[in-house]
């Protein structure tokens, strides 16, 4: 006999994600101790390429006096490939743009915003690529959780130097006063909020991989 089982899954802890398929199997016309079951689980679906199977529970038992055969399969993702393919480029090109910040001359303002621009559409290609390789789910993971921020953080550094640009052709001292906040913001307070994201997104990502 062949039984195919419909599995509920829940992707919002993308790619940290294990998914459990509970699977329970009546025996009407047979005992549990006089049947052989031969088990076998494979993925041919892109969505699943990065699971390996485990059968975690296989036991027979008899529930609501019915002979019942119980069959948990857990998919236990790993993360490897998006490490390389998603993770470390994002990281790399955030790391590129926040450089610009320490560019020195208020003549650099084309460079600036020619090496974020390029970035932002690197990243809107990825993102799309990503995307679209991703389950899916009409609920937010957390994968794009990291994509969005690491998307937006080149469109605030170009509308953060597009105000000191703005203010640097005013010659008053509030203006002045305004682009000190700026370049401060830019140059310091923007990498101190990626370096907390970037730990506090890892510590949750991982604590729920193991927890999973």
């Amino acid at each position: 006999y062949t039984y195919h089982f419909i599995c509920p899954y829940d992707w919002s802890d993308y790619p940290f994600d294990r998914q459990v398929c509970q699977m329970e199997i009546v025996l009407a016309s047979a005992r549990s101790k006089q049947i052989e079951i031969e088990l076998q689980a494979f993925s041919n679906l892109t969505d699943y390429s990065t699971f390996a199977l485990k059968l975690t529970n296989f036991s027979a038992q008899n529930i609501n006096g019915e002979n019942t055969i119980l069959v948990e399969i857990m998919m236990h993702r790993d993360f490897t490939p998006l490490m390389l393919n998603t993770y470390l480029p994002t990281f790399t090109l955030t790391v590129i743009n926040q450089l610009t910040n320490y560019f020195i001359g208020y003549e650099l303002f084309e460079g600036i915003i020619a090496v974020n621009s390029t970035t932002l559409m690197t990243l809107a290609s990825l993102f799309i690529s990503v995307f679209n390789s991703m389950p899916e789910s009409t609920y937010i993971k957390m994968m794009d959780v990291w994509m969005i921020v690491t998307f937006m953080y080149p469109f605030i550094i170009i509308f953060i130097h597009t105000l000191i640009h703005i203010l640097n052709k005013k010659d008053n001292l509030e203006d002045g006063k305004s682009m000190k906040g700026l370049w401060m913001v830019s140059r310091k307070v923007l990498p101190v909020l990626f370096i907390v994201f970037l730990v506090t997104y890892w510590i949750i990502g991982l604590e729920k991989w193991y927890r999973n």
